[in-house]
């Protein structure tokens, strides 16, 4: 039963070395805070015309659907599908 137990401590069980790998990352993220307020210029707005992201990561990427669109018809569903997965 213990092995039970600390699957529900610790959901994601890796190896020591990769444990301390991971906390390495998680310390190093803590040291520098991004704040948005001040590294983001919000007067400018959002260009529409450029991707939010990489079109290998779209989830029509690599289909028939995907290669009969436009690259205005592509990006606009890039930006649809960004819109549905932070909303």
């Amino acid at each position: 039963m213990e092995g039970a137990e600390n699957r529900q401590k610790d959901p994601i069980v890796v190896s020591g070395r990769s444990h301390k790998k991971v906390q390495s990352l998680i310390n190093a993220s803590h040291r520098k805070l991004l704040h948005l307020e001040t590294v983001v210029d919000w007067s400018r707005g959002v260009d529409f015309s450029k991707p939010p992201k990489i079109e290998e990561a779209g989830w029509l990427y690599g289909t028939s659907y995907w290669d009969g669109m436009t690259a205005e018809q592509k990006n606009e569903v890039l930006w649809l599908e960004t819109a549905r997965d932070v909303s």
